[in-house]
């Protein structure tokens, strides 16, 4: 139920549907490791805790990579550009995610953190775009925060719909919020 590696582990590629629906619990992911493929620990439902090092090297995670599992906290390392579409979908368990200041996140996709537990979140300022149904029914996220550098384009179709957000500053940059992008945010 724990997977390990050795410190000096030269793994760089935990692929497609590698640990899928599995019973682990946990795992700390070597740090050369540069892209989590699609489904990798997709219903794994007794995963609590996903690590990284510091000198961490991934780069993208893939689509659905942790969909419905039981993660309830991450750290999204600095080099990770890309997070794929539904990457952690129904994780109702996950209450906490944090990005490294210095972040290269360029979006969140759609329905990343769909259907979550997330109570609030600060928006790195790599991120130019939210895509559509990326914190749709999160109704405990109640507090949205971007850096004071945000470079922030775009706000995609409902994106934040049904979350418990009860107020949001929309950064300068912010050029087009798409259609029922809070819509029934009933507190806002």
């Amino acid at each position: 139920q724990k997977v390990e590696f050795p410190i000096e582990s030269e793994l760089f590629l935990i692929d497609k549907n590698a640990f899928e629906s599995s019973s682990i619990t946990k795992i700390s992911i070597p740090s050369h490791v540069r892209q989590i493929g699609k489904y990798a620990f997709n219903n794994c439902h007794n995963i609590e805790t996903v690590e990284f090092s510091d000198d961490s090297e991934l780069e993208l995670i893939g689509d659905h990579a942790f969909d419905n599992s039981s993660i309830e906290r991450i750290t999204i390392p600095r080099n990770v550009y890309h997070i794929g579409h539904h990457s952690f979908q129904l994780c109702g368990a996950l209450k906490k995610i944090e990005f490294c200041s210095s972040s290269k996140l360029h979006s969140i996709s759609t329905s990343t953190f769909e259907f979550c537990g997330i109570e609030s979140i600060l928006i790195p300022s790599s991120v130019l775009s939210i895509d559509s149904r990326a914190f749709m029914f999160c109704d405990c996220l109640s507090k949205v925060e971007f850096m004071d550098d945000s470079n922030l384009i775009f706000i995609g179709k409902s994106s934040f719909s049904h979350s418990c957000i009860e107020s949001i500053k929309i950064p300068r940059h912010v050029s087009h919020i798409s259609e029922r992008a809070f819509n029934e945010c009933s507190v806002l």
